[in-house]
């Protein structure tokens, strides 16, 4: 699933440059091919993923559309507030996958 999500994300952002991913410091190998094709789209947030979220809301609000991977419990739980308040409030055109 990780593969055809990263694939179909690669082919979308071949099109629009507004796309941008955003992941929360995992190594997967499956990254490298948009890494290589989109460098200043990848961002590796780190082990911050409630930053990320913050990350991600000021990109939509730049007309950008960000793309957030990571671990469920780390993108939902952990950064809930952060995901109420800088995504959901504003309505804003945010991915969380």
């Amino acid at each position: 699933m990780r593969t055809a999500f990263i694939n179909t994300l690669t082919k979308l952002a071949q099109k629009d440059k507004r796309i941008y991913l955003l992941t929360g410091d995992l190594g997967f190998s499956v990254f490298e091919n948009f890494m290589k094709k989109f460098p200043n789209r990848f961002l590796n947030c780190g082990v911050a993923e409630q930053n990320m979220m913050g990350v991600a809301a000021g990109l939509a609000l730049s007309g950008k559309k960000p793309y957030v991977y990571s671990i469920i419990p780390f993108v939902t739980v952990r950064c809930l507030e952060q995901i109420r308040n800088d995504i959901c409030y504003q309505n804003l055109d945010v991915k969380i996958v």
